[in-house]
């Protein structure tokens, strides 16, 4: 969630890294729906996630004191494999499986919900107040997701020139 002053702050910063982040998510859920007959989606969640660890562990280890690693305790690295194994190995093979059946399209959709639960979830846990920007936001992915799930090819037919 962000809180822009300015529009221009959207490729500022850290904010570059997150509209690239979103680039790479659709280009990797359209090359998954290429591929979805030839390889199993555990075999892509294995994969894309063995490429994240190798591209990113410089920037992690770079940016770490690694002493700092071993001073946690048993309950971080539990909440850590824990986290890990249901939200990213399972979540996404989910996710993979769905694009297989689904399409990649409707597939996608699902990622819109990410923001508006997480809404949700910090009210109800967390008592954080959603503001304005927010609540119109999570509206328009909820009139998204409804949009999308509801075009079908031939709605447009009757648009098209003979």
């Amino acid at each position: 969630m962000l809180n822009l002053s300015h529009y221009g702050d959207l490729l500022g910063g850290g904010n570059l890294f997150f509209v690239a982040s979103a680039l790479s998510w659709a280009s990797l859920t359209l090359a998954t729906q290429k591929i979805r007959h030839e390889v199993h989606p555990v075999a892509i969640n294995f994969y894309t996630t063995l490429f994240s660890v190798i591209t990113y562990a410089p920037l992690f280890l770079w940016n770490t004191n690694m002493m700092e690693i071993g001073s946690f305790d048993g309950w971080f690295w539990g909440n850590l494999l824990f986290v890990s194994c249901l939200s990213t190995a399972f979540g996404t093979t989910i996710y993979y499986q769905a694009i297989s059946i689904v399409g990649a399209s409707k597939a996608s959709t699902f990622g819109l919900m990410v923001p508006v639960n997480a809404l949700l979830l910090s009210w109800l846990f967390l008592g954080e107040t959603p503001t304005h920007e927010t609540l119109i936001g999570g509206s328009l992915a909820i009139l998204a997701i409804y949009l999308i799930n509801l075009y079908r090819p031939s709605h447009l037919q009757r648009f098209r020139r003979r």
